[in-house]
């Protein structure tokens, strides 16, 4: 029998507003994380440091900038912790920045191509960038220009905020369905803010999201 393969490195990816940090924060408390790296040096408005508290109460710890009480600067300060993380085998999330300009960051880590990792598109169809099958796929194809990995996951997060309707996610995956078609990758989670009323199974693993960034804006 063939021995399950253990990941511990998770890059996630995205578009600009398509809910990446919320899905990160939320991730790495239900899958048990060590470490949270946000590595967003784009948007300054949302990014999963700006948790660091919430994160700490449930034992993970927040790398990114150099100084402690950056995490609220639009300022590209990276800790060099980031290039150490994955040599001791510990559970370990990296936020990227949106689109391409954030996966390119991932090149720095070149020796990611030895062990095995988790790159994860995540994808809001309600985004005018990434509202239908061809635009996902192009995008899906410059991340992986960029970054130098191949995607190996795709997370359906297709939401309206607060105003997000099972419609909604349904309408999100019929059009991920078609891109996994076209890409063979799996469409491996389905992420959505608790108060949201459904019976429905959804493709992938369910992550179910609460509003953690929502508080600190």
């Amino acid at each position: 029998m063939r021995k399950e393969q253990i990941i511990n490195i998770y890059f996630i990816v995205g578009y600009f507003g398509s809910g990446k940090s919320e899905f990160c924060v939320n991730f790495a408390i239900q899958k048990n994380f060590d470490y949270l790296c946000d590595l967003d040096v784009i948007n300054p408005y949302f990014r999963s440091r700006q948790t660091i508290d919430i994160l700490t109460q449930h034992q993970i710890k927040v790398v990114s900038s150099i100084e402690p009480e950056a995490r609220y600067l639009d300022m590209p300060l990276l800790s060099e912790e980031i290039f150490e993380l994955y040599k001791n085998n510990r559970k370990v999330i990296y936020d990227l920045g949106g689109s391409t300009a954030g996966a390119k960051l991932i090149k720095q880590f070149e020796e990611y191509e030895k062990q095995p990792y988790a790159l994860l598109f995540i994808i809001n169809v309600f985004r005018p960038e990434t509202n239908n099958v061809q635009k996902i796929v192009t995008e899906m194809q410059n991340i992986e220009e960029s970054s130098g990995l191949k995607i190996t996951g795709l997370i359906n997060n297709s939401n309206l905020l607060s105003q997000t309707t099972e419609a909604d996610l349904i309408s999100g995956q019929s059009i991920i369905q078609e891109v996994v078609k076209i890409t063979k990758v799996p469409l491996l989670y389905t992420s959505y803010i608790k108060d949201l009323k459904t019976h429905q199974k959804f493709d992938g693993e369910a992550i179910i999201l609460n509003k953690y960034l929502a508080k600190h804006t």
